[in-house]
């Protein structure tokens, strides 16, 4: 019951955040062995829960890792030579546990204790202490060995999946370059002396997206973000979206900011809780979502620094400029509709004005299906102009 519990609330999170999955099965694993190892002591209840959550994890992470190995289609030749793997090291590891529990038990047993003299009892009781002391030893040894090399060997994957965590790092230089530009747009709005809008290096943007290969994402900063979501909230319910916002902010984002788009942004600088809010609006598809999810990297990027500098003193006015600003320049990014010829040897020439799915495809990632964090909300509403 624990695990299919555990399945039902988790697995969404399977797909996108493979590798903290995968580090948390082995940690997982560990634990139930340390629970059986302390079982004699105080009981066997959690055992069997703590297994059943590691076998989840480890199944469900498996099967992403494996496709992410079979670069040629050959899921079977891998998943083949991985059992056979598994099976000799079983077998290892089954042999040298027979040779270290006969040790053990000659170690408690090189004490002859006759029961009648006071010297051999505490003979027999310092052999047992001792076999006690090498068994612990040897297993925190091996299970220290084993969470490092699980950690390392993780860390070292370098998954083509888009997910928010590796989303962040590729465009990390895009979100830094366009809120430094739409800082300044923000200025130009109250200063008639600057011009009201630069225009972005869209080509030199596109080339500082990295391949995968390059990708490193913290695993720490990202278990982080799985139990603190932080203030950039994708996929959120309307009711979340539109808290702290005035009727008229809320129509103005509804019937013109994104009347045709396929979401919806809201920022909030002074409401509990703060942050920047994205709704999908029905039959938005993983070109809006790149979109919604570029966005609100750059909505937040743009009022971290305006709160850092102090210059929200009137909320609702900086709010709409900040969301139309921001909006013009992801316009000007994205392209209203997506290339279909998403060929990673040879990208015709409008795939490289903008971003888009065939233009991360051409970096090397899978955009086959999108990891950004997006929940099952979705919201919908009608023109109210053209009513």
């Amino acid at each position: 019951i624990g695990g299919l519990l555990f399945s039902y609330f988790a697995s969404r999170d399977f797909d996108s955040r493979v590798k903290e999955w995968r580090l948390f099965a082995d940690v997982v694993n560990d634990v139930g062995l340390t629970l059986d190892m302390v079982a004699p002591y105080f009981g066997k209840g959690g055992v069997l829960y703590v297994t059943s959550l590691a076998t989840v994890c480890s199944g469900a992470t498996k099967a992403s890792i494996t496709h992410h190995f079979s670069v040629r289609g050959n899921m079977a030749d891998l998943s083949a030579k991985e059992g056979t793997q598994e099976t000799l090291v079983s077998l290892l590891g089954m042999i040298l546990g027979v040779a270290l529990a006969r040790y053990l038990h000659r170690l408690e047993t090189s004490s002859v204790c006759d029961g009648g003299a006071e010297d051999d009892s505490s003979a027999c009781d310092e052999s047992g202490w001792n076999a006690m002391v090498v068994s612990w030893s040897i297993f925190v040894a091996l299970t220290i060995l084993h969470v490092w090399a699980n950690y390392h060997g993780v860390k070292l994957l370098r998954l083509r999946s888009l997910n928010r965590q590796r989303a962040e790092v590729a465009l990390r230089d895009v979100v830094e370059r366009c809120a430094e530009q739409c800082m300044y747009a923000v200025d130009a709005c109250k200063d008639a002396t600057k011009k009201h809008k630069n225009s972005l290096d869209v080509p030199s943007l596109l080339a500082s997206i990295p391949p995968p290969i390059e990708v490193n994402e913290s695993l720490w900063a990202s278990t982080k973000h799985l139990l603190f979501p932080g203030k950039v909230r994708l996929g959120a319910r309307l009711s979340e979206t539109f808290r702290g916002m005035g009727n008229e902010d809320v129509r103005y984002c509804l019937d013109e900011e994104f009347r045709s788009e396929r979401y919806i942004l809201s920022i909030t600088l002074y409401a509990k809780p703060t942050g920047v809010c994205v709704a999908l609006r029905m039959g938005a598809n993983e070109h809006a979502e790149l979109k919604a999810f570029l966005h609100a990297m750059i909505a937040a990027q743009l009022a971290t620094k305006m709160l850092s500098k102090g210059k929200c003193k009137n909320a609702a006015s900086w709010q709409r400029d900040v969301i139309r600003i921001t909006h013009e320049y992801v316009n000007e990014l994205c392209a209203e509709s997506d290339g279909t010829a998403a060929s990673i040897d040879g990208p015709s020439v409008s795939l490289c004005t903008h971003i888009s799915l065939a233009t991360m495809s051409g970096r090397g990632w899978n955009c086959e299906r999108l990891y950004l964090g997006f929940g099952p909300w979705r919201i919908q509403w009608e023109d109210v102009k053209q009513e």
